[in-house]
């Protein structure tokens, strides 16, 4: 029966998972959301919850001060596209705002 319940989705980062379970959405929800199954859900929160309610994961910064980036990264469960916040320099900002 394994076989028929394919991941069809990746799981976003510690932070948004956090923020959304803070905020009281249920494993259906987020399953839906993030487009994979209810059990691979149940088994993140389940490894994760008891250290979220002594320390919760350190939070995605604001884009508005950073310039966003997305690349690939690769692990042993595959793919998947991940976010680089970089630091802005007034200089540089000055120059691309100058050029728009």
């Amino acid at each position: 029966m394994a076989h028929l319940f394919k991941r069809r989705g990746t799981m976003p980062a510690e932070s948004i998972v956090y923020r959304d379970w803070k905020n009281g959405v249920s494993r259906a929800q987020m399953a839906a959301r993030y487009g994979v199954t209810g059990g691979g859900i149940g088994e993140y929160l389940r490894r994760r919850v008891e250290r979220w309610r002594n320390q919760p994961p350190a939070q995605i910064a604001n884009n508005a001060r950073k310039i966003v980036r997305t690349a690939i990264a690769v692990s042993e469960s595959g793919y998947r596209e991940i976010q680089i916040s970089l630091p802005r320099i007034t200089m540089h900002v000055k120059a691309m705002e100058a050029r728009a």
